[in-house]
């Protein structure tokens, strides 16, 4: 058999010859924008920002999209100097370039059609890349003809995504069939109709954690909020679904050693200094053992991510699995902005495209948000949805704001400390609000449910763990020790 490989590639790589594109109607959309402020945002919604083709064209919409961004005005005059801001003004053709455009747009475009037409031309344009893409693999005779597969398919899906032209109007009576489904399903269930966090009174009060919802997580430093939401994180992954979780702040050793603490029930200073009393060797072994079981948590703790970085890891793993449940994210002030824009206006791109990518991906989102110190000068110190630092989108952005307070916090040793943390539901759109209080074990970064009759709280201490769990036997506990330490077990 003759391999030709080599010229079937080249054949492949020359099916693209003429770009779908007009240029004629990138020219009349950018002049009538120019003219138009009020124009820009039904274009901006349509858009993308690489749709046009024309590089030229291409460098007027981003600076008419950022302009647009930071509520200024984006007549010509703005443009130029936006371009000019950019180093791009020369390589359009000067302030004349801008000019000419206007004077070529004819009067009564129609915006929202000519977008459409440029997106549309834009997606045919990467759907031919693709094409071409996948050709080339189906040459490929030296990989796994199921990685090709997954390949091919994950080129499809970043094209597919982004044609999002919205859906049709429904009536109530297209509607209320699957209203009647859910309630009777739901009618039979102990569980709530999002995901179990297995804090029972805040499920109670939020129904579980739902797709395409957004949970903010908000308090100062050391109130327990990264503890809550990676303990969360584990429980999410432990029922069948993928919990992802960013890590911006603290490396992912440090999660998992926190981690091991609370499945162990060993002080995590104790750990981290390898203080491991003789008895504690078993049930530490036990603790990696389960620990190492749960495949469906995972973590990316590189620095300076952008929500487009998230967004793109996010989509992919959805994309390969189709079983995200929700993503983490501590925290969004240390996001970077590919644009270089001021906290404000970056966090105010953050907060929407969290509340977007919750309902592109199906899954919920809970992205943890810092507070100002203005807390700090009041008497009641509990967080207020105003204290959020830079954000006051994420007041509208988000469906639901769960506020973290531990008056241990305060106190003085001398004062005595009783370990409640309290989650203030402070916003819970369609839902309840209120205060759902917590017992926090501060040597084990570890939260436990108070005995709630819903209106009182009482907790009761739980007995220190035995030395051997009673569903895991010893053989496997050694397997996976040997597994994951690649030695053998210390007792």
């Amino acid at each position: 058999m003759t391999d030709n490989t080599a010229d079937n590639s080249v054949n492949a790589s020359n099916l693209l010859v003429n770009p779908p594109q007009n240029i004629d109607m990138e020219v009349s959309l950018l002049g009538t924008l120019l003219l138009s402020s009020e124009s820009v945002q039904s274009a901006y919604s349509i858009l993308n920002p690489d749709a046009f083709y024309d590089p030229k064209h291409d460098r007027v919409w981003k600076a008419i999209s950022a302009l647009h961004t930071e509520l200024r005005p984006t007549d010509s005059t703005s443009v130029s100097a936006k371009l000019a801001d950019m180093g791009q003004l020369e390589g359009v053709g000067g302030k004349a370039a801008i000019v000419r455009i206007c004077e070529m747009s004819p009067h009564g475009v129609d915006v929202e059609k000519y977008a459409k037409e440029i997106q549309g031309y834009y997606l045919l344009r990467q759907l031919t890349r693709v094409g071409n893409a996948i050709a080339k693999l189906g040459f490929n005779t030296t990989a796994p003809t199921s990685d090709v597969l997954q390949r091919a398919e994950r080129e499809l899906f970043a094209v597919t995504q982004q044609l999002n032209d919205g859906k049709d109007f429904v009536t109530i009576a297209d509607v209320i069939p699957d209203i009647f489904s859910m309630i009777q399903e739901r009618s039979t269930s102990e569980l709530p109709p999002g995901i179990p966090t297995n804090f029972h009174d805040l499920d109670s009060m939020l129904n579980g954690l739902k797709p395409k919802k957004a949970y903010y997580l908000i308090g100062r430093p050391g109130s327990g909020k990264t503890a809550w939401a990676f303990q969360t994180a584990v429980e999410i992954a432990k029922q069948d679904k993928i919990a992802l979780f960013f890590s911006l702040e603290m490396p992912a050793e440090e999660l998992v050693l926190r981690l091991t603490s609370a499945e162990s029930s060993i002080d995590s200073l104790d750990l981290e200094a390898g203080r491991v009393r003789a008895d504690q060797w078993e049930p530490l072994g036990h603790a990696i053992a389960r620990l190492t079981a749960i495949g469906n948590l995972k973590i990316n703790d590189s620095p300076g991510l952008t929500i487009e970085d998230i967004a793109s890891k996010c989509r992919k793993i959805q994309s390969e699995t189709g079983n995200l449940g929700a993503v983490f994210i501590d925290h969004i002030h240390l996001m970077r902005d590919r644009r270089g824009r001021d906290e404000l206006s970056k966090l105010t791109n953050i907060t929407a495209e969290i509340k977007n990518l919750s309902k592109e991906l199906n899954c919920a989102f809970l992205p943890l948000a810092q507070l100002n110190r203005g807390t700090e000068s009041r008497e009641d110190k509990r967080p207020q949805m105003s204290d959020i630092r830079s954000s006051g989108t994420a007041e509208q952005d988000a469906d639901t704001i769960i506020g973290f307070y531990r008056a241990d916090y305060y106190r003085k040793p001398e004062e005595g400390k009783d370990g409640i943390c309290e989650l203030g539901v402070l916003k819970n759109r369609g839902g309840k609000t209120g205060t759902v209080k917590l017992l926090f074990e501060a040597p084990y970064t570890r939260f436990k449910n108070l005995v709630s009759s819903h209106s009182s709280f009482t907790y009761k201490p739980t007995p220190p763990p035995p030395n051997r769990t009673a569903n895991v036997e010893k053989e496997t506990v050694d397997r996976a020790l040997e597994t994951t330490l690649g030695g053998e077990t210390p007792w």
